[in-house]
């Protein structure tokens, strides 16, 4: 496992998806700003620390990524638990990989162990939408059924990629401070996160369905 050196608390981000996707890429472009058309196909897991401000303060985000490949599926629920988001990743021009998405989501929620986990689903190489072979009829559908934001991105020419990891610090942000709110209320009160995320994020980027 790549692991650099994280200084004080971290939230755990971790990439699904099947084979050849690009979840390497989007991660390669986010923390290096590089891009490479050989990108090997991911073999074993390995994380990423990076520390990123955000309009509510500093917070540091534990990047994972997991071999997409079916024989390394089974070891897939380790890297899940107690995941505080979790970043799905399809490939536009292949409809097949966005079809298995609604998977990858149920087995997240099998075996996550944190009912409170951000759920991203992010189509990639965007560079190749002439190509397109997933409707956004079908996104909209499957972020309405999970509650979750959608991004379309391109690695290779870094559309959107910013974008995804932003929107992740920025909901658990806002998460954490709708938890103290929350300690100091009164029994019969209630916060809705979900609710007052969704009100955020529709003023910021990507697509919130």
């Amino acid at each position: 496992m790549i692991k650099q050196k994280s200084t004080g608390r971290s939230y755990k981000v971790v990439f699904l998806g099947e084979n050849k996707v690009g979840k390497t890429s989007i991660i390669t472009r986010y923390f290096y700003n590089t891009f490479s058309e050989k990108t090997e196909v991911t073999v074993c897991d390995f994380c990423k620390y990076k520390t990123i401000q955000t309009k509510n303060g500093s917070i540091e985000l534990a990047v994972w990524d997991t071999a997409g490949q079916e024989k390394y599926h089974a070891l897939a629920p380790i890297y899940y638990r107690k995941a505080d988001a979790a970043i799905i990743v399809y490939n536009i021009t292949v409809q097949q990989t966005f079809q298995n998405v609604r998977l990858w989501i149920q087995e997240l929620q099998q075996f996550s162990q944190n009912a409170n986990i951000i759920p991203v689903i992010v189509g990639n190489k965007d560079d190749l939408h002439m190509h397109r072979a997933v409707e956004q009829s079908q996104v909209d559908e499957l972020c309405n059924q999970y509650n979750a934001k959608h991004f379309q991105v391109s690695a290779k020419s870094d559309k959107g990629i910013t974008e995804i990891f932003d929107y992740i610090a920025d909901g658990k942000q806002t998460y954490v401070r709708l938890e103290l709110i929350k300690s100091v209320k009164q029994p019969n009160e209630t916060t809705n996160f979900q609710e007052g995320n969704k009100k955020q994020t529709q003023k910021e980027g990507g697509r919130y369905c």
